[in-house]
């Protein structure tokens, strides 16, 4: 297989790897409605809050591994390139270069896009991903509609009803 044959895999981080959510469940009690497309849906009385944890380095730099993630991504990049692809913000690059290391999750090229809810599909489109995984209802939308690679749903109460390959 030469180079250009590689399979590439794009990974989301909050909520596929990292364990946004479930901080924010900690620290803010259970979400008003699992069912909501963003954060600000899921906890609507708290979006102030919910905000304030979106933009801050600390909040992000802390977070804890999804149990299992490290080994699925592993897995996964034995058999392919994969590359990281976030909402976060572009200044969170290196805290997440940082995490990731600490968390010893394999090597990869990482995108901090700074685009809540929406943008992913452009740059998994440039990095020639076939295979994106992703919990966020809006990213899997998005994907599908630009058709610009097989979405692979991270299973998450808030994904529960959208149907297609699930992990």
């Amino acid at each position: 297989m030469n180079r250009r044959d590689v399979l590439r895999v794009s990974i989301d981080i909050d909520d596929v790897i990292a364990d946004f959510v479930g901080e924010v469940v900690r620290r803010l009690g259970p979400p008003a409605d699992w069912n909501g497309r963003n954060l600000i849906e899921m906890f609507p009385d708290r979006a102030t809050e919910v905000r304030a944890f979106c933009i801050d380095a600390d909040f992000h730099a802390r977070l804890p591994a999804v149990r299992g993630a490290r080994v699925g991504v592993e897995g996964i990049a034995a058999n392919a390139r994969i590359s990281y692809v976030s909402a976060r913000l572009p200044a969170f690059a290196d805290l997440t270069r940082e995490w990731l290391l600490r968390w010893r999750f394999p090597a990869g090229d990482i995108f901090c896009l700074g685009r809540f809810g929406g943008g992913k599909a452009d740059c998994i489109k440039l990095q020639g991903a076939s295979v994106s995984i992703d919990d966020s209802q809006v990213a899997l939308d998005e994907i599908e509609l630009l058709t610009v690679a097989t979405p692979i749903i991270f299973d998450a109460p808030w994904n529960r009803s959208r149907e297609g390959l699930r992990m």
